[in-house]
Order: structure tokens, then sequence, then C-alpha cells
């Protein structure tokens, strides 16, 4: 069988900026980290929502960028005379 564990669960409340939040649950973690009884280890593999946003933005940004690029091109190509900036 397994070791006896704590299993920390946190739902956002609606409408509160997820890494904000994220920030915040990290600075207390942080803190409370050297209280920890003997034999406690530090959480491995949390899941944070915050990062998959993150992701998604810088993904985001990559996609407007290449659509940006790829729109100059087929313009400078179909009208050759128009500036595109």
């Amino acid at each position: 069988m397994g070791k006896p564990a704590v299993i920390l669960s946190i739902q956002k409340q609606p409408g509160a900026d997820t890494n904000s939040l994220t920030d915040t649950i990290e600075n207390a973690l942080a803190e409370i980290a050297n209280n920890r009884p003997n034999g406690v280890s530090e959480p491995k593999g949390p899941f944070k929502q915050a990062d998959f946003i993150e992701a998604s933005i810088g993904n985001m940004e990559e996609a407007l960028r290449d659509g940006k690029s790829g729109s100059v091109v087929f313009f400078r190509r179909a009208m050759p005379g128009i500036a595109v900036s």
C-alpha cells in the first residue's frame, strides 16, 4: 500500500484572477514550508491552471505575429504596388 498523504485542492471563485491567485497561493505555501513536520515533503507536481493560461496567451501572441507576417507576404504578392505596415 501507499503512504499517508494530504491532498490540497483549491477552487477559485468566478471572476478571480487566476494568475494573481496562483502567485498568492505559492507565496503562502513558501511561508509555511519551514513549519512542515519532519517527514512531510514538499508538494510535487501541482496542477496549476495559470500555466495553461500563460501558455495559451503565448500561443495566441505567436499566432497573431505569424498571421501578420503571412498577410504582409500575401498582400505584397497580390498587390505589388501597395505598402503594408
